[in-house]
């Protein structure tokens, strides 16, 4: 092999080598995890508008934002 050979030459001077590949099972298989809806996002800001008029409401939740915009949904239709 080329390297035992490079590394019987470098000896001889004092020198150390290190070997890396470059074709490694990481650059050809790649996992890919699916993306979660967005109604799943936890910790994020959203805004909801009115469809009756201009309003609109900006809100911060720590759960899951599908949870926190069905609270939104019951609350608005006991008004």
């Amino acid at each position: 092999m080329i390297s035992d050979k490079l590394k019987n030459v470098v000896r001889d001077v004092n020198v150390r080598m290190a070997y890396s590949s470059l074709n490694k099972l990481q650059r050809f298989v790649k996992v890919h995890k699916d993306a979660l809806p967005v109604s799943s996002n936890k910790d994020v800001v959203y805004r909801i508008t009115c469809k009756d008029c201009d309003a609109t409401y900006v809100g911060q939740t720590s759960r899951q934002l599908k949870t926190r915009t069905s609270e939104h949904i019951s609350h608005s239709k006991k008004y």
